[in-house]
């Protein structure tokens, strides 16, 4: 397919029992408009290879790369949405679920709201027995225009939508830009997205996240004898990059910092600690007289 509007990203990795519901769910999409799928698989040891195989040779709009080394999560994730044609990319995670209507409603929104170039939506946690857990980005603050969310939103409250969520508009991807990071989390992909354009997020269910053991983001790392989730870390660099990057931004990172450092401490994470300094870093009297909303809204997200 040469002219595809719609590309849809899926990284996979050791997910037999998944894949094949996530494929299902995005093939069985009404979509009216030409799209393909680029899957890139990072040499799994299971039979994630042969399903996704299976697939390949049964739908001609799928793109199937089988890496013979491990790439790593960051540079299998940069691989696929470097092979995208559309104007639009979507981005799966390979054991996540799409709902019926989804591309469609997303697709429309970007019609009629020209000035979006990221779009998110409301989705279901569910769990590896397909139970029900949570609804993710239940409410965004009242503070936040839904239909024209910036990079000043983002700094002040954390990311607004589910990675699996996500479609944005491929002209604002910029491989060297993100190539440069050792390590990434789907943060910093938003902000940079929104350095060039609006967001919006529609509030409808149309995909489902499951939160599984196996996934990257709970896995956690030693620290003078704590165990730390791998994302808080990574969480923690993002932020000190752009209070360096966005000192426009310094009230908005000042209250995002200090909400995390008043999470980690009821969590007895010792990361509290850093998330404390940040605030001290990026603090702003302005801020400090937004705290009484911003802890309103925050709750709201279920940040603290």
């Amino acid at each position: 397919m040469e002219n595809p509007i719609l590309s849809i990203c899926i990284v996979s990795y050791n997910q037999e029992k998944y894949i094949e519901e996530c494929l299902n769910s995005l093939l069985s999409q009404d979509i009216d408009c030409p799209f393909e799928v680029i899957i890139s698989d990072d040499n799994s040891t299971d039979k994630t290879k042969e399903i996704l195989k299976l697939f390949a040779t049964q739908y001609p709009n799928i793109r199937l790369f089988l890496h013979e080394t491990n790439k790593g999560a960051l540079e299998n994730y940069l691989f696929v949405h470097r092979q995208a044609k559309g104007i639009y990319v979507s981005h799966m995670d390979g054991d996540d679920v799409a709902l019926p209507g989804k591309y469609k409603t997303q697709l429309e929104l970007f019609k009629t709201h020209p000035w979006v170039g990221v779009c998110w939506h409301k989705v279901e946690v569910f769990s590896e027995k397909s139970e029900l857990t949570e609804f993710m980005f239940r409410n965004l603050p009242k503070d936040i225009n839904q239909k024209n969310i910036t990079i000043k939103d983002l700094l002040k409250y954390g990311t607004l939508g589910a990675h699996s969520s996500l479609i944005y508009k491929r002209e604002l991807f910029d491989y060297n830009k993100f190539v440069s990071k050792t390590e990434c989390i789907d943060y910093y992909f938003a902000v940079q997205y929104l350095k060039k354009t609006q967001g919006a997020y529609i509030d409808q269910i149309l995909g489902k996240y499951r939160r599984n053991s196996g996934q990257i983001s709970l896995r956690n790392k030693i620290r003078f004898g704590f165990k730390i989730p791998w994302i808080q870390l990574v969480y923690i660099n993002h932020l000190d990059e752009f209070i360096k990057e966005f000192p426009q931004y310094r009230t908005e990172l000042f209250l995002n910092s200090l909400s995390r450092s008043y999470v980690d401490f009821k969590k007895l994470r010792w990361t509290f600690i850093k998330f404390l300094y940040l605030s001290i870093k990026s603090f702003t009297i302005k801020g400090l007289f937004e705290i009484p909303y911003y802890i309103q809204q925050a709750r709201r997200m279920k940040i603290s």
